[in-house]
């Protein structure tokens, strides 16, 4: 990676605009960066070898792109002699395209650095970002731009929003390439998609989900840093679950987004995985039935178990139903801490991570005790990896941490779960997503 050197932050361009030359290696950028936070700078290198350099500035990340930019750099400009449009002095973080050399390879990304301080800024407002994405989500803002571009005053006559603070809510969320924005009208890019209803890989309810059950109790993240107590119980008194299953809203929302974030992180692997032998198919927590009917769909031999708290299955009929799979498959309300139906193939998916391991093993117990001679176990869930390289296991480790006193696992440590309830780790699947297929059989 090259080092990027700011060489001159004189000669502004007009009154809006200012122009910075850094020097790449041995060769020379010049930047145009516009005073709106988040609008993004076209950059062209000078080549000096017949290629002719140069710069534009624009606000919108896609739709000008120059066949000489390619990818996605971070830089960081002092100016602090600057003031205009609500801009702090100090460092700025704006978001530029990069280049490659005309008539060589690709360059590889160029990353200015970003002072520490900064980063950590950065870091602390995550949660400015969150607000912000549930905004949108619980608005339905993605999802009235889905036929195209509207206007602020349009979009937010349509949504039941405040012009001026839904522009500015938009503005900031352009910044992170949910929005386009050509003066006063918007676009969804195919990120800002994912929370619009519709889309196959929305994530709407997630979003929505997530902000109305998990934003607040984490805020006791230090009660369980200090106790190791399960910081939800604490803040909201009760379990987690037992808290959302007391409001039909929340337990009807926790349905479609564990729908939602399931099929996200599955991505195609359930496409080319095929099922254990076995007449019947129990999906232990199998919530509105979703994945069994995914399962199911395509082998009409097969008989089905949809299993979960009753309160939980309130859909699944509907869903069963509106799947033509009401004749072959049940829904069977109960507590897999208790006892479970009989079946050749159990299917859990992103269940166990829920539990702590001595929870865990009692739920195995329970399959293990209930289940044909010769029957499998499907476990759909991550495996962390080892090491500190960012991955989205880590992330969600830390969510069941707060919420539910759960944890995700490394492959040793499903493999010794899984010995604990009285299985044997078979094989493990992994996709195109952060879910894995873990088969076991019964020791």
């Amino acid at each position: 990676m090259e080092e990027l050197v700011r060489v001159d932050g004189a000669g502004a361009c007009d009154a809006d605009v200012r122009e910075h030359v850094f020097e790449v290696g041995v060769r020379q950028v010049h930047v145009v960066l516009c005073p709106a936070v988040g609008d993004l700078a076209q950059v062209r290198p000078d080549v000096g070898e017949g290629g002719a350099g140069g710069v534009s500035s624009h606000a919108s990340s896609g739709s000008r792109r120059s066949g000489r930019c390619c990818s996605i750099l971070m830089i960081v400009v002092d100016l602090q002699d600057y003031r205009e449009d609500g801009i702090p002095p100090g460092p700025v973080l704006f978001q530029i395209q990069g280049f490659e050399k005309v008539g060589r390879s690709r360059m590889n990304h160029v990353i200015a650095e970003i002072p520490a301080a900064m980063r950590m800024q950065q870091l602390l407002g995550g949660f400015e970002v969150s607000q912000a994405l549930y905004v949108i989500a619980e608005l339905g803002v993605a999802t009235a731009l889905l036929e195209g571009p509207r206007t602020v005053e349009d979009l937010a006559s349509a949504t039941g929003a405040d012009v001026d603070a839904l522009w500015r809510i938009i503005r900031f969320l352009a910044t992170l390439d949910v929005f386009r924005t050509d003066g006063e009208t918007v676009e969804v890019t195919d990120l800002g998609r994912t929370l619009a209803d519709g889309p196959v890989d929305s994530l709407r309810g997630l979003a929505r989900y997530w902000m109305e059950t998990h934003y607040a109790p984490f805020g006791s993240l230090l009660h369980t840093a200090r106790t190791g107590q399960i910081g939800a119980t604490e803040y909201l008194g009760k379990p987690f679950f037992e808290w959302v299953n007391e409001s039909p809203h929340l337990a009807e929302l926790q349905n479609i987004a564990m729908a939602d974030g399931a099929r996200s992180n599955r991505g195609e692997l359930l496409e080319s995985y095929q099922l254990p032998e076995g007449k019947t198919v129990a999906d232990i927590g199998g919530a509105d039935g979703t994945l069994l009917v995914e399962l199911l769909a395509r082998q009409p031999a097969r008989r089905g178990i949809v299993f979960d708290l009753p309160g939980v299955l309130a859909r699944a009929s509907a869903t069963l139903e509106a799947a033509g799979l009401s004749d072959r498959v049940t829904a069977v309300g109960g507590d897999f801490f208790e006892n479970v139906p009989t079946a050749d193939v159990y299917v859990m998916s992103v269940v166990l991570h829920d539990w702590d391991n001595a929870s865990c093993v009692r739920i195995l117990r329970n399959i293990a005790k209930a289940a044909a001679p010769g029957a499998r176990l499907v476990l759909l869930e991550m495996v962390m990896p080892p090491g500190n390289s960012p991955h989205f296991t880590k992330m969600i480790d830390l969510t069941m941490l707060a919420l539910l006193g759960g944890r995700e696992r490394t492959e040793t440590e499903w493999r010794r779960l899984l010995r604990d309830g009285g299985f044997t780790l078979a094989r493990v699947v992994s996709g195109s997503g952060v879910i894995s297929v873990i088969e076991a059989t019964i020791n």
